[in-house]
């Protein structure tokens, strides 16, 4: 029940800061470029989030 309720949470912040990320991108110039860029740094910055839980447990 803990691991599932930590991987829950960690899923909705990095699909939350993703989203943040993209909707603040959107409001500028050179949207595709930079939306790859973040959406990379969001991919990985979950998968550390994935591997830390799964490291204390």
């Amino acid at each position: 029940m803990k691991s599932s309720t930590m991987k829950a949470i960690s899923l909705g912040m990095a699909a939350g800061s993703a989203a943040a990320a993209i909707g603040s991108m959107a409001m500028q110039g050179s949207f595709k470029r930079s939306a790859k860029k973040m959406a990379k740094k969001a991919i990985n910055s979950f998968s550390g989030i994935v591997d830390n839980m799964q490291g204390l447990m």
